[in-house]
């Protein structure tokens, strides 16, 4: 039954995330949504085609592609901490704030390139203070998918920033990654798995 209401509330947040496309900030072309409350779930959302809303680390890409981004990595067993070695969104000190201490759910949505496309892909959430969940690993798919991973952030001293990285090869081979957006919700109890 929670594994159903979970379903059911991840569901609901990405139809509602469609739909408040209209209220993001829109800052230097970069949409990331407003720190807001769905359903009693506080969320940050960043779209994948927004460019300027990703940072890169030596031995990473990052381009511009009709669905999102495509991103690669030739990095050799990349660390999950700090800003990561992957290509990396920062969020703001609000959502630092909002998400110490808390059981948080990642979900990036994503797919292979279409020519050289990596099999496997990595995804961390790093407090660049108190700890990382380290990375979580993905087989990549030729189709979009959600790849999703539950998260307790553990809580903040004096913050300095958070981040979600992206390694978008595992092999180190620059093996391309398409991706769509990135999601992370602060979940409510009720919904922990």
């Amino acid at each position: 039954m929670r594994n159903l209401i979970f379903i059911i509330a991840v569901a609901a947040l990405i139809i509602t995330g469609c739909e408040q496309s209209s209220k993001d900030e829109t800052t230097s072309s970069t949409t990331v949504t407003k720190p807001e409350t769905v359903s009693g779930i506080f969320r940050f959302a960043v779209d994948g085609i927004n460019l300027e809303a990703w940072n890169i680390q030596n031995n990473n890409t990052i381009a511009e592609h009709s669905q999102g981004l495509l991103i690669t990595s030739a990095v050799v067993d990349a660390l999950s901490g700090g800003t990561t070695q992957g290509v990396y969104t920062v969020l703001s000190t609000e959502y630092e704030k909002a998400f110490s201490g808390q059981h948080v759910i990642v979900t990036v949505v994503a797919r292979q390139a279409d020519e050289n496309g990596t099999e496997k892909f990595a995804v961390a959430y790093s407090t660049n203070e108190v700890g990382n969940s380290g990375w979580r690993y993905f087989d990549a798919g030729n189709n979009f998918e959600s790849y999703s991973f539950e998260y307790d952030v553990p809580v903040m001293n004096k913050g300095y920033s958070d981040f979600v990285g992206i390694w978008p090869d595992v092999s180190a081979s620059g093996k391309g990654l398409v991706l769509q957006s990135l999601t992370v919700m602060k979940l409510p109890n009720h919904l922990k798995k």
